[in-house]
């Protein structure tokens, strides 16, 4: 289930233009509300004195019955308030394993919450990491109105505490390294053994293969800002770990890449990362 089972944007999209569905794929982010309203005059007032990436938001048209829309350059944008929970189901394991989330602030309220906002970017041609840029501008400026429980990424599965979200989203500029924290689940999980091990969710939407680290020798910590280094070459880079590569620096342990069908659960291939003896 999810929330896309009823269509809720069929009955408001029909006077959406031919050029409006053209162009890059819907990308999506939800807000869980804590009651039946969002304030999207606040919302809409501060969207049209912020720029969005480095782009004004033109064309504002709403709120009407609970929706509004824009344009930001070539994308057509919709903000849509759902009077029903987020499916609750879809939301416990991201409550159990989320980051960005302060331990003094019960993630479990989240299950009072009783509509839910969704944003949705589309058309746009620019390339994957551009484009979520511009779409974390806009939930960062939702996040940050009232009633907001916690915002939602469904690429990365993960939940994210409103004021962080809207802190690291207000950081944004055209240029800037984008908020790959806010983008992919970095899942570390202890082996057997006592090492590490890693896999990702979320780089798929990026344009590249999820990684999957089945053991290592690195504390947690150390292990995700090791695995953000290589995301970030790969999305300056291009797909450059190819199959038989190898990584590593003097004096360290040299680690294989493999390309391969997922241990977790992911479709397609991914780019597993290995020591010599777990090939």
């Amino acid at each position: 289930m999810t929330a896309f089972d009823s269509n809720p944007l069929d009955d408001r999209a029909d006077d959406s233009s031919d050029e409006d569905r053209e162009g890059g794929e819907p990308i999506l982010a939800f807000l869980l509300i804590e009651g039946e309203h969002f304030p999207f005059d606040a919302f809409l007032t501060q969207l049209a004195e912020t720029p969005i990436a480095g782009v004004r938001a033109e064309g504002i048209d709403g709120p009407n019955e609970g929706m509004c829309r824009f344009v930001l350059g070539d994308e057509s944008a919709s903000v849509v308030l759902l009077p029903s929970q987020y499916p609750i189901g879809d939301l416990e394991g991201p409550m159990e394993t989320s980051l960005l989330w302060p331990r003094a602030e019960p993630i479990e309220r989240l299950r009072e919450h009783q509509s839910h906002l969704l944003i949705v970017l589309n058309g746009g041609q620019g390339d994957p990491v551009r484009r979520r840029m511009m779409l974390t501008a806009v939930t960062g400026l939702a996040a940050g109105q009232q009633g907001v429980m916690a915002v939602y990424w469904p690429e990365a599965t993960h939940l994210v505490y409103p004021p962080v979200f809207a802190e690291m989203a207000a950081e944004i500029t055209d240029s800037e390294t984008p908020p790959l924290l806010l983008w992919l689940d970095l899942r570390v999980f202890l082996t057997a053994d006592g090492a590490s091990g890693l896999f990702t969710t979320g780089m798929r939407p990026l344009g590249h293969m999820e990684i999957e680290i089945p053991r290592i020798e690195m504390e947690p910590g150390e292990l995700r800002e090791w695995v953000l280094d290589i995301v970030y070459y790969l999305l300056e880079n291009g797909p450059v770990l190819n199959d038989g590569d190898t990584i590593g620096t003097t004096g360290a342990p040299l680690i294989f890449v493999r390309h391969g069908p997922s241990q977790f659960g992911h479709e397609g291939e991914v780019i597993r990362l290995c020591c010599g003896s777990d090939q």
